[in-house]
């Protein structure tokens, strides 16, 4: 009888009669150490890391900085951009405020300024008239 994952034998009593217990033993470290140099070389070659240690680190780092995008933001859809996108909380949002791109905007006169007057073209340089 095998175990389900990897086939490891299952030694009952019968194989300590029989003395086979240490080639059960024998052959279930050899499946384990197999399975186990398959998982490094597959966990250093995903990390590209040269050490179990660095793998094991940077998956920590990736972990952490999961949780801190999971955990922080403030934005919603209605102050980001349309097209433009941001993660919060973990969800990616999608903007929805409409680019108006370059417009002219002639200021109206106000009373605590009346003197002076500004013509703004956004995304180019402003004329300022008095």
């Amino acid at each position: 009888m095998n175990t389900p994952n990897i086939g490891l034998e299952m030694i009952v009593l019968d194989d300590t009669l029989n003395k086979s217990m240490i080639n059960k033993i024998n052959n279930n470290m050899k499946k384990l150490d197999n399975k186990y140099g398959e998982l490094k070389e597959s966990l250093l070659a995903q990390t590209r890391k040269e050490t179990l240690e660095e793998a094991i680190a940077y998956i920590q780092t990736l972990a952490d900085r999961i949780a801190e995008l999971e955990a922080t933001g403030t934005a919603s859809a209605s102050s980001i951009l349309a097209g433009k996108t941001a993660v919060i909380k973990g969800q990616v949002i999608t903007g929805n405020i409409p680019s108006v791109g370059a417009q002219n905007f002639t200021p109206r006169n106000n009373k605590s300024n009346n003197k002076c007057w500004t013509l703004f073209k956004w995304h180019s340089n402003y004329t300022r008239r008095c």
